[in-house]
């Protein structure tokens, strides 16, 4: 004898079923949509990865060609949110589509690319493949011991310097930065926000590299853990 199915019960169970898969889905959709990914500012070309230069300067922007060796054809952040996503030729993680890449004089564009941007000292950002090893050290030490011919002071976000200082002057700014006192774990009682520069030193290199410098009003600090002399204020006002 066959059992009589309860057609009311097999309905509910399958509304429940129903609703259970809609909020599985529901919630798989939220957590794809809510995924932020921190991206490292790269693009990619045919050629590899390029990874910003982020504290790279341009000595002289005339070097930028206008030979066009590439062009961003996607902006991965915003519009990309999966982790496993695998990059291509083509794609860039901040640069807008259509942004288009130059040639450096003096470097094959196999190693270094430039953009224009605006915010940039120079005009230009620059993005080095990450097979490139050839660029300049960054290293504080090496820069003073290259005895640089002079050293550019920036206010954060601009791109004309506030003062260039040469010869004398500059040899004296240099040994100010050279002789901050490190001290990482130095308390501030300053209540205002810093005023923040950029320093750049001229070592004739086609890359120069910047460092940065902050004045809270309480002390004015170099590369974030190193403490300068206040007489360094001297060189962060405009001549």
């Amino acid at each position: 004898m066959k059992k009589k199915t309860n057609s009311k019960n097999s309905s509910a169970i399958a509304l429940v079923l129903l609703a259970c898969l809609t909020l599985i889905v529901g919630c798989a959709d939220w957590q794809h949509r809510a995924t932020v990914i921190d991206w490292v500012d790269f693009v990619k070309t045919d050629d590899g990865t390029y990874t910003n230069v982020s504290n790279g300067v341009l000595r002289d922007p005339d070097t930028v060609t206008r030979d066009v060796v590439g062009e961003v054809r996607k902006k991965l952040d915003g519009s990309v949110h999966n982790p496993a996503y695998r990059s291509k030729p083509g794609d860039a993680a901040y640069l807008e589509k259509g942004t288009e890449l130059y040639q450096v004089d003096g470097f094959a564009p196999e190693d270094l690319v430039a953009v224009q941007s605006d915010n940039d000292i120079g005009g230009y950002r620059l993005y080095a493949n990450d097979e490139y090893d050839r660029l300049p050290k960054a290293d504080f030490k090496s820069i003073v011991r290259a005895e640089p011919s002079s050293v550019s002071v920036y206010a954060f976000g601009e791109v004309q310097p506030i003062r260039v200082a040469s010869g004398e002057q500059g040899k004296t700014l240099t040994e100010m930065l050279r002789q901050a006192v490190y001290t990482p774990d130095y308390p501030s009682d300053a209540e205002q926000e810093p005023a923040l520069y950029q320093i750049v030193f001229d070592t004739g290199e086609p890359i120069l590299y910047r460092f940065y410098l902050t004045d809270d009003g309480d002390t004015v600090r170099f590369r974030s853990d190193y403490q300068v002399k206040d007489d360094i204020r001297d060189f962060l006002k405009i001549p």
